[in-house]
């Protein structure tokens, strides 16, 4: 059981680390309400 939950949680992570960073370089489709975006977050964008 422990195993199991040791691969979720590894997969999940991956799984938020990969959506970061697609968010990172997209941009918002209500171009008029853009947020802003975290510090943290522009690690992960492509220049």
């Amino acid at each position: 059981m422990k195993k199991c939950a040791l691969k979720i949680a590894k997969k999940m992570g991956s799984l938020a680390v990969l959506t970061t960073a697609v968010s990172a370089n997209t941009a918002c489709t209500w171009f008029n309400h853009q947020p802003e975006m975290p510090k943290d977050i522009k690690k992960f964008k492509r220049i």
